[in-house]
């Protein structure tokens, strides 16, 4: 595994991360950047990843509107020493001209799922089934290939790591549930997901990173399948491809068992991904959801449990449900020393990086 170090010196570090709806901005001195400076400021935070929707970064055909990334970018700049990744969401949020103008399949989203967004989901395959929704990958890979290009336009080492999206269902998690299970089997679906991987793999390079994220409702067979095709292409513990999942939250660890469920919350069959064999190793780290209650949202098991997993890097969101379900922030909260405590045990333990590992904890 990272043998005490994680695995990419460019993307070291904590990163503190928050998803923002289409059409959000950050003007200097509005809520979120404020938020954003008081997170980049904990010690031990190297850098700020946004979770962007896609609609808001290409809203027409062939457009790419930095607006919003530049705004956080002034938010990273005015900390010395910090760095932006990007996530990108796409799911419900791709936008409509992706369907109507470039011919992507697509299918309802359950109105249950879809409070924002075009109310409409990319298929994973092409009408023939054995083909991947194409303009779907085109777009996507396009849309990846200009902000990567946004990112080195920041400066060297500004903006290492970009997050993708799969097809996805309501945002960017690997979804192969019953709405997409009636249209391609585990094999197609594999396919057509290896295809995004390809894409993603082929524009990773030193100096910008790729993550997917494997959250979402699948069964273990359809995991398994896309974790062995990013070994197979990018080798054991790449420092250019990495997973991510939500593995982590109040009630234990998801990620650490092998329950081969279509349940959203427990179809992460991830233990085989954590501890695999030697060949089939992916740079990989966790991700908490919303947390119940702050209170114990940090607590010291949850970062036993990443390192026993041996995860490069940790997602904790910086506004979360609460047990009465209202925002809880979590660098300014009340509980924001003791999250502080957590993000230096987790960091002590991976010692100096190394040429050939990362250290990384997200905060989402």
């Amino acid at each position: 595994m990272h043998n005490g170090t994680p695995h990419n010196p460019a993307i070291a570090g904590v990163w503190a991360l928050r998803e923002f709806p289409t059409g959000s901005t950050m003007p200097v001195g509005s809520s979120a950047y404020n938020e954003g400076v008081a997170a980049l400021q904990f010690s031990g935070v190297t850098g700020y990843c946004a979770r962007v929707h896609v609609d808001q970064l290409s809203p027409t055909n062939g457009s790419f509107v930095s607006t919003f990334l530049d705004q956080c970018m002034a938010m990273v700049n005015s900390v010395p020493n910090r760095k932006l990744a990007v996530r990108l969401i796409a799911g419900r949020y791709t936008p409509a001209y992706v369907f109507d103008t470039l011919g992507a399949r697509s299918y309802p989203t359950p109105s249950d799922s879809n409070p924002s967004g075009n109310g409409r989901n990319p298929y994973a395959c092409g009408t023939d089934k054995n083909t991947p929704n194409q303009p779907f990958v085109d777009w996507i890979t396009e849309l990846a290939s200009d902000t990567k290009t946004w990112m080195l336009a920041q400066g060297a080492g500004k903006c290492p790591l970009l997050h993708w999206s799969w097809f996805a269902n309501a945002y960017s998690e690997f979804y192969h549930g019953p709405l997409l299970q009636s249209d391609s089997t585990a094999t197609q679906f594999v396919n057509a997901s290896n295809a995004l991987v390809d894409a993603a793999y082929a524009l990773s390079d030193s100096n910008v990173a790729m993550s997917f994220g494997l959250s979402g409702t699948h069964t273990e067979d359809v995991q398994t399948g896309v974790v062995n095709h990013m070994t197979s292409i990018a080798g054991d513990f790449s420092s250019q491809l990495y997973f991510t999942a939500n593995g982590l939250d109040d009630s234990g660890d998801w990620g650490a068992t092998t329950e081969a469920t279509q349940d959203a919350n427990t179809g992460m069959a991830l233990s085989g991904v954590y501890n695999p064999p030697a060949g089939k190793r992916v740079s990989h780290g966790e991700q908490d959801i919303n947390p119940g209650n702050w209170s114990n949202a940090y607590r010291t098991g949850q970062v036993d449990q990443l390192i026993v997993n041996k995860s490069d890097f940790w997602e904790v969101y910086t506004v979360s449900g609460t047990a009465d379900g209202t925002p809880g922030p979590a660098f300014t909260g009340s509980n924001a020393g003791f999250l502080q405590t957590q993000i230096n045990r987790f960091v002590s333990t991976f010692g100096a990086v190394s040429s050939t590992s990362t250290k990384v904890m997200v905060i989402d």
